[in-house]
């Protein structure tokens, strides 16, 4: 009772709240009837959630929820096979206006995780360059489209510099012919500490793989509390420290614990492995197990 909120912070929790409950409608008549009167919601509850968003702070333009709402309104209650054609061709029709950016760049980059093809990709970032009216959308979506493409299975693993303990520089050219399971990490970071024990385990389980490679790979900044980490436990799982990680960001590496594979020829497996202790992580590494004829070493 003695915290104080602005205004505008109380007109966006309300509109979020609001928001979160139209989209909890929206997909409720999604899975029965949008036509059928028994799944309809009361009207007078969709104009007063409606009223509420219908001047959206800035706040609530960034909000994931909102966006997702905004382009299921453009979409036929009937149904469509093209619903993402459908959004477009809505957003295309709407003035320019940042909301219309933030809508427009949000579908972008959510299609364009869909697309496979790499020149689709770049298409539709060319059809759509100019719908927006802020330079900052564009050269936003135009690095975001950089990163997915950086991401892709087959691209060049980024050159990054490594080194061990002893401050000798390293590369991944060293387990060439080998997958590299990569941890990235840093000792300030307890998420990444959390998850260590089930990596380690990961790498003593799968250690008959003679051509398989458990990484750690810290992002400190400072080397010597890297250093220090190490000294206080044992690890039979490689452990180097990267000295530059700003590399990363190529690939969109945002936040850690990251995990990434490098295939035997140094190209991206994938630049965003499932944790470790996931099933489908135990599933990718069983595959490349089977579809590589690892030897067993004994």
């Amino acid at each position: 009772e003695n915290i104080y909120f602005a205004d505008d912070f109380r007109q966006f929790q309300q509109q979020k709240n609001a928001v979160a409950l139209l989209n909890a409608i929206y997909d409720y008549q999604k899975m029965t009837s949008f036509t059928n009167k028994k799944f309809a919601p009361p009207q007078d509850l969709m104009k007063e959630l409606q009223d509420i968003v219908k001047k959206p702070t800035s706040m609530l333009l960034s909000n994931v929820d909102y966006k997702n709402w905004k382009l299921k309104e453009f979409l036929p209650k009937d149904g469509t096979k093209n619903p993402d054609s459908i959004v477009f061709v809505k957003l295309s029709q709407m003035p320019k206006s940042l909301e219309k950016d933030q809508l427009l760049s949000f579908q972008m980059l959510k299609v364009m995780n869909l697309i496979k093809d790499e020149n689709q990709r770049n298409e539709l970032f060319k059809k759509k360059f100019s719908e927006f009216q802020n330079s900052k959308y564009q050269i936003f979506v135009g690095s975001q489209l950089q990163v997915i493409n950086n991401q892709q299975k087959g691209k060049p693993f980024p050159a990054i510099a490594f080194e061990d303990e002893s401050g000798k520089k390293m590369s991944l050219a060293k387990f060439k012919g080998k997958y590299v399971v990569i941890d990235l990490w840093a000792t300030w970071c307890a998420p990444c500490k959390e998850i260590s024990p089930v990596f380690e385990y990961q790498a003593n389980k799968y250690s008959y793989n003679d051509k398989l490679v458990f990484l750690s790979a810290s992002i400190d900044a400072d080397k010597n509390k890297w250093k220090l980490d190490l000294k206080n436990k044992k690890s039979a799982v490689i452990q180097w420290w990267i000295s530059d990680p700003n590399v990363l960001n190529n690939l969109g590496v945002e936040g850690i614990p990251r995990f990434i594979m490098i295939d035997s020829e140094g190209k991206i497996y994938n630049a965003n492995l499932p944790r470790p202790d996931e099933t489908n992580f135990i599933n990718i590494i069983d595959e490349i197990s089977e579809n590589d004829n690892f030897t067993v070493s004994f």
